[in-house]
This record gives structure tokens, C-alpha cells and sequence, in this order.
């Protein structure tokens, strides 16, 4: 298997965020790839020593879905955690998720700051704030 198809993409969720404290990060690989595939690609792109790899098979959901509920099954996928060894560190992870934080906080003030017009319900015609 090459190396450029085993990482899929990191996982950036709130626990595995939690895990980089301890030099833990998780990435969501190729079903078929084993534990030393991972290691080698994860030291190739990111350029630091793997400690251990921990991999992960996540099941499918099922769902009832539509007006028969017919049983359907989300595809099952494998997730592998990588413990750096002391003094690593992934940069890339970390800077991304500090510009996603960043850029929803900015939206979230903006739409805060920015008041909706109101209707006035005896004519139906908008009305801004502090006008009646």
C-alpha cells in the first residue's frame, strides 16, 4: 500500500484535542493499513518519532430511515491514535484548529453585533431599531 493512501485526515475532536497534552493525536486511516504502515507514514508527512500506535475499528451506525424504515448502515472505519515520542510535537494540528477557533468566535460577535430588523405588525414594513 503507498504511503500517500493510508492517513485519510486527522481527527479534530474535542477528546482527542484533549489527548495532545500528552503528545497523543488521532487520525482517521485506511481499513487495511497496519499498525507499522501508520507509524511510517505518520513519521514521513509530519516529520517526528512515533512512540506507539493504537488502532481502533469504529463499527457503522444503523439507521431507520425513510417511510418503510428501512435499515441502513453507515460505512465502518478505522481510527488509529499516535503517542509522539517525548519532545515531538504536530504543529499542523494545533494551528488549525487555533484559525477555526478563532474565525467562529469572530462570526459569533459579528452576528451579535449586528441587530435583525423588526416587523411592525400593523403594517408588515420592517423597522430598525429605535424607531418606532
Amino acid at each position: 500500500m503507498d504511503i500517500s493512501q493510508i492517513i485519510e485526515r486527522p481527527l479534530l475532536t474535542e477528546k482527542i484535542m484533549s489527548l495532545e497534552a500528552n503528545r497523543v493525536y488521532g487520525f482517521r486511516v485506511n481499513p487495511q493499513a497496519n499498525k507499522a504502515q501508520i507509524k511510517q507514514a505518520v513519521e514521513v508527512y509530519f516529520k517526528v518519532k512515533v512512540a506507539k500506535v493504537n488502532v481502533i475499528r469504529i463499527k457503522g451506525k444503523s439507521k431507520r430511515t425513510g417511510r418503510k424504515r428501512l435499515l441502513k448502515q453507515s460505512s465502518s472505519w478505522k481510527k488509529a491514535l499516535v503517542k509522539l515520542q517525548p519532545g515531538e510535537k504536530i504543529e499542523l494540528l494545533s494551528a488549525e484548529v487555533g484559525k477555526a477557533t478563532k474565525q467562529t468566535a469572530k462570526k459569533l460577535t459579528d452576528k451579535q453585533s449586528q441587530k435583525p430588523a423588526k416587523l411592525d405588525n400593523k403594517n408588515d414594513k420592517k423597522v430598525k431599531p429605535g424607531e418606532k
